[in-house]
């Protein structure tokens, strides 16, 4: 006899629906007709995401959409000093561009507006988002000035790697070395210095004379002592020369006298949107890209923990081209952000390349993002995701015939359907519909309040001819005779 206790089994009960937090909205439309929520990021959890889709499959339409209503929630329910602020950094220009005609379309009064600024680094011929770019000058988030050369020097070399094309070459020891401690004499050097000062020293032939201005004594016996060989100061002139002076826009807005205060990027409600799609090589974009955001994310991660402070977000669009050189910082975000009230989303569609440049950070987003978001991608991106999913308690299916399963409906999602994965639930959805053609339309509507967006914070006129670094010499009395005493230093004869 054969019983079949099968038909015993009671159905399972429905699941109930997950409460609606306080400021939760609206994120993706599941399979079965339901509204799947998207709660807002605070110190109790922090909304680290991830969105992962091939291209045209409706990811970044999908991501300014709903970054766009978070923002204008704030503006309209959250206390000024509270609202979050998001810093929004696009390598193509697509995200920025769709998230400033949602942010139109959605922002009643359109006086909300004046929240959102605009950067566009390689802005040339009067274009606007031009802003001043002395990172010598900036806000070095209490760091000390050796820390950040190194930083600097760590984003050249492995940003310019690929700048001349063909196989990508980092720097070796003795290009960091030296990089590093031209970088920071620039950063312990008077208020007039900008980074091309190193690349005018290197040009000069004779470091002595950067050595005639710093205020650290060990860089100064440093530069004061090396020998470098032509070909070492070739090869980090011509790095220098193509992150920082590619052409005379960039070279002078890297020169100018100040720099954009990034605290203002982030400040409460403040949406910024770094545009990085018009570099002439996306190399060029990948090293500034980089350096600006290494230099937000270490000002967010000075904060104390826990802290009181507003949430900032930080969202990457197309971020397997930051992932190499950022990964360090992103990664400390993604794992003591939240207690800190800062949170990172990563779009891209290149899983694997993601996984390849930065495969710590990946790790990390695999144990840390709170929201997975997966659209059609090939067998060899989607595995990396899948293999994160398990099934949900009192379920009875395998790890392995689950990601099985998982493996064949995101290769073979249409335009619009994702997977949703949050800690033991896997959920089948798609994007909520959007008007585009309204989101261009309110572009074009208030034509006025888009320019004065784009040039918030640039120059009236465009930057002048930098200063360099022997014009400085000159006009300050130094020069080829050695260097000048420190103030309240006794002058030393000829023979010392």
């Amino acid at each position: 006899m054969i019983i079949d206790w099968s038909r015993r089994r009671r159905p399972p009960r429905p699941e109930r629906a997950a409460p609606v937090r306080d400021g939760a909205l609206p994120y993706l439309t599941a399979e079965d007709g339901s509204t799947i929520y998207r709660h807002r990021p605070s110190t109790v959890l922090a909304d680290h995401s991830y969105c992962g889709a091939g291209s045209g499959q409706g990811k970044t339409t999908s991501e300014a959409d709903y970054w766009a209503r978070r923002m204008v929630h704030e503006w309209n329910t959250v206390p000024p000093d509270q609202q979050m602020a998001l810093f929004a950094v696009d390598m193509k220009s697509d995200f920025v561009e769709l998230l400033l005609g949602a942010l139109c379309s959605l922002a009643t009064p359109a006086q909300l507006l004046a929240h959102v600024g605009f950067i566009n680094v390689y802005a040339r011929n009067g274009q606007p988002g031009a802003v001043p770019l002395n990172f010598a000058r900036s806000d070095l988030a209490n760091q000390p000035p050796a820390v950040v050369a190194l930083q600097l020097t760590a984003v050249l070399s492995s940003a310019s790697a690929g700048l001349g094309g063909g196989q990508r070459v980092n720097m070796g020891n003795r290009q960091s070395e030296t990089a590093s401690q031209l970088f920071r004499a620039v950063l312990e050097g008077p208020p007039e210095a900008n980074l091309l000062w190193a690349l005018d020293a290197l040009q000069m032939g004779d470091l002595k004379q950067l050595a005639t201005v710093t205020r650290s004594p060990s860089v100064r016996d440093y530069l004061n002592s090396v020998e470098l060989s032509t070909e070492l100061v070739s090869s980090i002139s011509s790095r220098l020369r193509a992150a920082f002076a590619l052409y005379d826009e960039l070279e002078n807005a890297v020169g100018a006298s100040t720099c954009l205060p990034w605290q203002d990027t982030v400040r409460p409600g403040a949406v910024t949107l770094l545009d990085l799609g018009h570099a002439p090589l996306p190399s060029l974009a990948e090293c500034m890209g980089n350096i600006i955001v290494r230099l937000v994310g270490e000002l967010l991660l000075q904060r104390p923990s826990p802290t009181t402070e507003h949430h900032v977000k930080i969202a990457c669009d197309e971020a397997q081209v930051l992932a190499e050189s950022l990964e360090d910082v992103a990664t400390r975000i993604t794992t003591v952000g939240r207690s800190k009230n800062v949170s990172i989303a990563v779009f891209t569609q290149s899983t694997a390349l993601f996984q390849q440049r930065a495969p710590e950070l990946t790790a990390s987003l695999l144990t840390n993002a709170d929201a997975r978001t997966i659209g059609k991608l090939s067998v060899g991106d989607a595995e990396v995701w899948v293999r994160a999913a398990a099934p949900a308690p009192g379920v009875e299916e395998s790890v392995g015939a689950l990601r099985s399963r998982l493996l064949g409906i995101v290769t073979n999602l249409q335009p619009r359907e994702f997977l949703y994965l949050t800690p033991g639930k896997v959920q089948r959805a798609r994007s909520l519909p959007v008007d585009i053609a309204e989101w261009d339309g309110a572009k074009a509507r208030q034509a006025e309040v888009v320019d004065a967006i784009r040039r918030r914070w640039s120059p009236a006129e465009p930057f002048p001819p930098r200063l360099r670094l022997q014009d400085y010499l000159a006009a300050n009395g130094a020069g080829r005779g050695g260097s000048r005493p420190r103030s309240g230093e006794p002058r030393r004869g000829r023979w010392g």
